[in-house]
């Protein structure tokens, strides 16, 4: 077994696809026998309970959220505890340790990007800044060709040291038959229902499902109802549901909080759906639905193409709410074979291959 030391350095363990991919990685590598040091950015850690009891963490809580100065304490830590590789997870966390440790002697760097399309002009220009701290030895690991050819159009990013990695779930976790496909018992019996698992954040786009959900009902006569599962920002799900309530649609609108079991909710579904228009780059939450064997309809950006073909949903365009619901119509209206859509997944996108995968980045 390799006798690298690595720190595992992430903002925070909030609910999101990136923070999952960072809990699965840091305890296969505590599975396999390694010693993981986990540091945290922030108290904000509502996933923290998923990482194994033996696995070690640090807290270095930022004052706000480009706080420069925790760079010293993370670097006494990785001092401390002989650390010779560092995996950061975002480009604020990677920017911290080059600019803290760019003269560590023998300290490796791997970044991983789970982030494409920034949320605002403000982000973008921050992002010019991170992206020129990687130097030539750092290893640079994306997770769909999409977003290596973004941030090669749009930051000139094109280091020499990198690779694709594609997420992947857990296939045997995630299957058609998990749980009994019955519809939640405030939906009649025969309606279709349309499920969005995703965080309540704006660039979610949970306004443009809503819009979708109207012209559905009315362009296309189809009366399936939405369902949104998931929790995050206090105001923004506050002016979500109040645009639900005056939606001529609104009994048809459906809001679940946060779940750690969304398989219930997947298996009584007839098609998934996510309309982010930014952030979003290769989501965990639609190949677990693709491996329970429900159809998707994901906004075109990210790698959403390099999961979403003819057989297993369809593609349509971010802000446009007539797409969203031509696409929701065309999926409704024909039948797909749900154990042919979790093999995709499972052929694909499998937990075990992208960990192995990874496995051999930080080992090498």
């Amino acid at each position: 077994m390799s006798q690298h030391k690595i720190a595992f350095l992430i903002h925070g363990l909030v609910v999101g696809g990136a923070e999952k991919f960072f809990i699965s990685l840091v305890n296969d590598s505590y599975r396999r026998g390694l010693d993981p040091l986990v540091i945290l950015l922030s108290s904000d850690n509502a996933l923290f309970h998923e990482l194994d009891a033996g696995v070690r963490s640090v807290i270095i809580e930022r004052n706000f959220k480009y706080d420069l100065t925790v760079g010293r304490q993370i670097r006494r830590v990785v001092k401390e505890n002989d650390i010779d590789t560092v995996f950061c997870v975002g480009m604020f966390s990677f920017f911290l340790m080059k600019l803290y440790l760019r003269t560590g002697k023998g300290i490796r760097f791997i970044l991983s990007l789970h982030s494409t399309i920034p949320r605002s002009f403000r982000d973008y220009l921050m992002n010019l800044v991170y992206f020129r701290a990687a130097g030539k030895t750092d290893r640079i690991l994306f997770i769909c060709k999409a977003q290596q050819d973004y941030l090669r159009k749009y930051y000139r990013f094109t280091p020499a040291n990198a690779r694709i990695i594609y997420n992947g779930i857990d296939t045997d976790y995630f299957t058609p038959d998990a749980q009994a496909a019955n519809k939640p018992a405030f939906i009649p019996s025969g309606e279709k229902v349309i499920l969005k698992v995703a965080r309540m954040f704006r660039e979610k786009g949970h306004q443009y499902a809503i819009a979708a959900l109207e012209h559905l009902h009315q362009d296309h006569q189809l009366p399936a109802h939405l369902l949104f599962v998931g929790s995050g920002d206090a105001a923004y799900e506050k002016e979500i549901k109040e645009k639900a309530a005056a939606s001529p649609v609104g009994r048809y609108i459906h809001f679940i909080p946060h779940q750690p079991d969304v398989r219930p909710f997947l298996n009584a579904a007839d098609l998934f759906t996510l309309t982010s228009y930014t952030t979003e780059t290769f989501s965990l939450a639609a190949l677990e639905a693709l491996s329970s064997g429900v159809p998707c309809s994901l906004t075109h950006i990210g790698g959403a193409a390099e999961m979403i073909n003819a057989s297993n949903g369809e593609l349509s365009e971010s802000k446009n709410v007539q797409s969203i619901a031509k696409s929701w119509h065309h999926i409704l209206t024909r039948s797909y074979d749900k154990q042919e859509l979790h093999r995709f997944v499972a052929d694909n996108f499998s937990l075990p291959v992208m960990l192995e995968n990874y496995r051999q980045e930080l080992l090498s």
